[in-house]
């Protein structure tokens, strides 16, 4: 029977019901946690470094707070690539903010990033804990991600995008949260980072609230550079999928609720988020999205995900087809195309992996 809550589902009998991404791991220090990647990339034991300092960046900023007592409370951990041009907003916004316990910010430079030290010499000071690493030999977000997370000293994990901007008492909102909830998920704007014509393609799904997975109904998600999770969380449910190449966030949002562990939102933590500028980059991002649900789809049709009918998926394309006419209008000329691209890539992935799901 589809469940909508992680409530419904039993996390004794996860391994028989569902088997999802990568392994799943035992809480572990920080030193010994590895991230998760996919098995073409996988090193084996003898190939881990010794201390993990060994992998950050040669430019790697150290904490002055080296002493247990000064040890970061909360790891800020931000994925990088090809993010020159923005990551100085980021880091604008994150120097503002203010957390009586000592705290670190985490680049992963995934590459595309030369001339990263010059951009951040100006931070050095204003953000004592920030640490440079680099993580260029497998591309995509999802191993950043996991290889911040096993280089972090936090407790707590908090992901951010290089190309937002954290608003005004973001960092403490989201420490208070995690101090009552095992994961959480802040607000997102769309309005201050965006020409209004770039918000006509995409509607606001987590600004009021967690985002809804209606097709069909499944367990709420979030965006992944809104996240904020416990350490031992992460690690126990093996890291973001580095074999997913979109969506690996939502993937991550289900594993941890089917884990047993709720998905909580935070109205008082904000994230500004900037859209694709350009109609390329939206249009091969919204095929992507619908591409990779179907795969989602398959992925969790042993966990609960209900079915799409024959029936559903030719009314969807019933009343797709009825709005294109306006496609030429200005005003939702984005938003029917967004829908139009987003749909044939779901008719893609339906082909790709075998399931029906357009």
């Amino acid at each position: 029977m589809p469940f909508s809550s992680a409530a419904n589902f039993d996390p004794s009998q996860r391994d028989k019901q569902c088997d999802v991404g990568p392994p799943r791991r035992a809480p572990s220090h920080p030193a010994s946690v590895r991230p998760h990647a996919a098995p073409a990339q996988a090193r084996s034991s003898e190939d881990a470094p010794a201390h993990p300092d060994e992998t950050l960046h040669p430019s790697s900023f150290r904490s002055v707070h080296e002493s247990v007592q000064d040890a970061p409370y909360a790891s800020v951990i931000i994925p990088c690539r090809d993010c020159l041009d923005v990551i100085g907003f980021q880091l604008d916004a994150l120097a503002r903010q203010q957390l009586e316990r000592p705290w670190e910010v985490l680049l992963v430079d995934n590459g595309g990033n030369e001339g990263f030290e010059a951009v951040l010499e100006p931070f050095r000071e204003r953000l004592p804990g920030l640490r440079l690493l680099a993580a260029q030999e497998v591309r995509g977000s999802a191993h950043a991600r996991n290889w911040g997370a096993a280089q972090a000293r936090g407790e707590l994990l908090l992901f951010v995008d290089a190309d937002d901007e954290v608003g005004e008492g973001w960092l403490e909102a989201m420490v208070a949260a995690l101090k009552i909830h095992d994961f959480v998920a802040c607000r997102v704007d769309f309005d201050k980072l965006n020409p209004e014509a770039a918000g006509r393609a995409r509607r606001n799904t987590q600004q009021w609230g967690l985002q809804q997975y209606t097709y069909p109904d499944f367990l709420p998600h979030a965006a992944g550079g809104t996240l904020g999770i416990r350490r031992a969380v992460h690690d126990e449910v093996g890291g973001f999928n580095t074999e997913l190449y979109k969506l690996q966030d939502t993937d991550y949002c289900w594993r941890v609720q089917i884990a047993g562990h709720a998905l909580h939102f935070v109205p008082d933590a904000l994230i500004h988020y900037r859209l694709r500028e350009t109609l390329r980059e939206t249009v091969r991002q919204a095929f992507r999205y619908g591409e990779y649900n179907v795969k989602l789809y398959s992925l969790y049709q042993d966990c609960g995900m209900g079915k799409i009918t024959l029936r559903q998926g030719l009314r969807a394309w019933y009343y797709l087809l009825r709005s294109l006419p306006d496609l030429f209008r200005l005003e939702d000329r984005a938003r029917v195309l967004w829908s139009l691209v987003w749909r044939f890539g779901r008719l893609y992935g339906s082909l790709r992996y075998r399931v029906f799901a357009v």
